[in-house]
């Protein structure tokens, strides 16, 4: 903790030099395509032991960090940037407590998504092509939520060799949600480390030698339509609506008015109804404070020639009364993109664990947060058709949870499969439910393809939460299961 004069002395320093000691930075110069959060780097340095408190966004929500600094060690943390109004990206810093100073961190300008060059041999192979955002390899991104604004990012194995763990683990994640990536000139071991977290069979991902063609490389990726997981509307088609909390509001409004209008019907004295009024209304007060349901639900795709599976996930809060309320999310520990929702403060950690929400709920609010990522796979169920004829077969050595099958336009419930077991799917297996898994399902599925879908384990944190797993079988030709 510095002394009194120490912090007199310092913010006396940041006022006038505060370009200097505290550096921001917003990812790709604050270029942004689609309503998401990015990435705001904020980099301090200072000859003092301090805590620098550091508060940005506005009015609806507003992250919240903690940097410590340490003599004149340089310190730098990646926060979410979330924009005031018009755009402008204001940043305030407090330094052991001390009044509030406010700095401009930048702005947020909406437009195409950007195509980014980082390191020496991208520059030179495809500086002169059109649209593209130049970067030193130590400014790309270590939050996820930046690479949702960027159509492709073209590098060399020495800008990869260069990023630190954070914005390694990021890239690789982009590359896991079939972002379009072009290695130019890597060498062998980074284009397999590359090539096995690249989903959707690898048809995102490609590499250049530094003497070969790579403008047209990267327009063949370019050329390749996004193949983006459902958004956050389908997810939520997936939650449960508000229908419960409507209801017991409507049946508790509908039984106070009846019992009012009875009273009032009956000549009873003024103040019964008053008193009755009251009444109805302290209690309301007292069960309708704090509190909120809580649902979750992923959805996860890959292919069976994928190491990888990506996912989107939504996790919603929606307030059963008012109050103050902390928020302990699992969508924050992963990779948040999107948050929605008012009077919400996002207190915010490197450390995924330490990351939570407060939240001044109103009656019936709600929140939702919309996350990216990836995670390996290996299919356990696979799918193969020879003719008419389909078999869904147990290729591990567990036992499989019941399943759903999606084949020209059919839903086949898969019972649970003993490791090794075979199942030949008739139309005794078709099913006719209409839940909203599986009319996903179809909308995800080409009608010649075959997909399966199973649930995944999530842990315990509420009462509504469900994770699918959608796996197309890209190798249905090889007959997996008739082996």
């Amino acid at each position: 903790m510095a002394s009194p004069f120490s912090v007199v002395a310092l913010l006396a320093l940041l006022s006038l030099q505060g370009e200097q000691l505290i550096q921001t930075e917003l990812a790709w110069a604050g270029a942004v395509s689609r309503p998401a959060l990015t990435e705001l780097s904020v980099r301090a340095t200072t000859g003092l032991d301090a805590n620098l408190a550091l508060e940005s966004g506005g009015p609806a929500i507003v992250v919240a960090a903690n940097l410590e600094l340490h003599n004149d060690e340089p310190a730098t943390i990646r926060m979410p940037a979330v924009s005031g109004n018009g755009g402008d990206v204001a940043l305030r810093y407090s330094v052991d407590g001390a009044p509030w100073q406010d700095l401009d961190a930048g702005r947020l300008v909406h437009g195409p998504a950007a195509i980014v060059l980082a390191g020496s041999l991208a520059i030179e192979a495809l500086g002169d092509v059109a649209g593209t955002t130049i970067v030193a390899a130590n400014e790309l991104p270590g939050l996820l939520s930046a690479y949702t604004h960027v159509a492709a990012v073209a590098l060399d194995g020495d800008a990869l060799a260069q990023l630190d763990e954070a914005q390694l683990r990021t890239f690789l994640e982009f590359v896991g949600l079939c972002g379009r990536v072009l290695l130019i000139d890597p060498r062998v071991q980074i284009e397999q480390l590359v090539s096995q977290r690249a989903a959707c069979g690898g048809r995102y991902f490609a590499t250049s030698n530094v003497d070969g063609d790579s403008a047209a490389a990267l327009a063949m990726l370019l050329t390749r339509g996004a193949d983006r997981l459902p958004d956050e509307q389908a997810l939520g088609g997936l939650l449960d609506n508000r229908g419960e909390d409507v209801g017991l509001i409507a049946f508790y409004l509908g039984g106070f008015l009846l019992i009012f209008i009875v009273l009032t019907a009956a000549n009873r004295p003024r103040g019964v109804a008053l008193s009755f009024g009251l009444l109805m209304t302290i209690l309301a007060g007292f069960f309708w404070t704090g509190g909120n349901r809580h649902a979750f639900v992923a959805w996860a795709e890959t292919t069976t020639t994928d190491s990888v599976a990506r996912y989107a996930s939504l996790e919603r809060a929606s307030a059963t009364g008012r109050g103050s309320q902390v928020l302990q999310l699992q969508s924050l520990a992963r990779s948040p993109v999107h948050i929605t929702g008012d009077s919400l403060v996002l207190n915010w950690s490197e450390l995924a664990s330490e990351r939570y929400l407060d939240w001044s709920a109103s009656l019936l609010q709600q929140m939702q947060v919309f996350s990216l990522g990836s995670f390996p796979v290996e299919p356990r169920l696979r799918a193969s058709a020879d003719g008419a004829e389909v078999i869904v077969c147990n290729r591990s050595d567990g036992h499989t949870p019941p399943a759903y099958l999606h084949w020209q336009g059919s839903n086949y419930a898969v019972p649970a499969l003993a490791p090794g077991e075979r199942l030949t799917m008739n139309e005794s297996n078709i099913t006719i439910e209409t839940l909203a898994h599986l009319q996903l399902l179809a909308r995800r599925t080409a009608y010649r393809d075959l997909a399966l879908l199973h649930p995944l384990e999530v842990p315990p944190n509420g009462s509504d939460q469900q994770a699918w797993l959608m796996t197309t079988e890209t190798d249905a030709r090889a007959l997996p299961c008739h082996a």
